[in-house]
């Protein structure tokens, strides 16, 4: 299990989501995405405005908070609001992806109905460190790098290694990737999103060590099928960077 069993508690009760709530958090929920994860996770019902608090804690309504008690963090539902009490940011946000994770909609004979059932949760992770490989191809688009951003921070992973099969541009050698390859200035509003959200990029270049396994497994070679007279940077197969040869480390 990621998370240690969870000290939950269900509770009679609804409380109700209307389509405008205001809450309060600290500094680290206070951005347009989580505003934009909470009006995805209500079925686009629900518009919620977060006014910024120092303190590592989300409120909507009228509460009595409990506290973590060594967990790290602590969530109350009642019909008459909301309470997510953290000790840190990294507690405070995965906190908020479990409330979210407990929106329900339903269709009933006075409409649609939109709540979250009421208990008391405290929860941990038992793996501290939890990360996900995402490789970027040169079918890859934008948007999707983006949404697997936004389900990583869904899952509450806390580290994101992105590896970039050609498909960044540099500024040294331009057959390092594709003329398509995204640029700088394109992939840093992702970094800093992902940075928003709680995860921590690890940037995965596959050029230093296996050069290119596209040509193995999908007949692609980022730096030989544009220029083919570098071939002398690698060995035979073009599976590796020929490091034993002088050409290739004054190169």
């Amino acid at each position: 299990m990621v998370f240690t069993p969870r000290e939950l508690i269900a509770r009679p009760g609804r409380f109700r989501i209307s389509a405008s709530l205001a809450a309060k958090a600290h500094t680290c929920l206070t951005n347009a995405v989580f505003e934009e994860f909470w009006h995805g996770f209500t079925f686009h019902r629900s518009h919620i405005v977060i006014s910024q608090t120092d303190e590592y804690r989300f409120t909507v309504g009228q509460v009595q908070e409990i506290s973590p008690n060594g967990n790290a963090y602590a969530i109350r539902v009642t019909e008459d609001g909301i309470s997510i009490v953290a000790n840190d940011e990294k507690g405070l946000r995965i906190g908020f992806m479990t409330l979210l994770d407990r929106i329900r909609l339903e269709n009933t004979a006075d409409g649609e109905q939109l709540w979250i059932d009421c208990f008391d949760l405290r929860e941990s992770p038992l793996i501290e460190n939890r990360m996900v490989h995402f490789c970027i191809f040169p079918e890859t688009k934008l948007w999707e790098i983006q949404k697997f951003i936004r389900f990583s921070a869904a899952l509450k992973y806390t580290h994101l290694i992105l590896e970039f099969w050609g498909m960044l541009q540099y500024d040294c050698l331009k057959e390092l990737s594709w003329e398509h390859a995204f640029t700088k200035a394109e992939i840093r509003p992702l970094i800093a999103e992902a940075k928003a959200l709680g995860l921590e990029i690890v940037p995965m270049f596959n050029h230093w060590g296996h050069a290119s396994a596209s040509r193995v497994m999908h007949g692609k070679h980022v730096v030989l099928d544009q220029n083919p007279t570098l071939q002398y940077l690698f060995s035979d197969n073009g599976w590796c960077w020929d490091i034993r040869s002088p050409r290739y480390v004054n190169c």
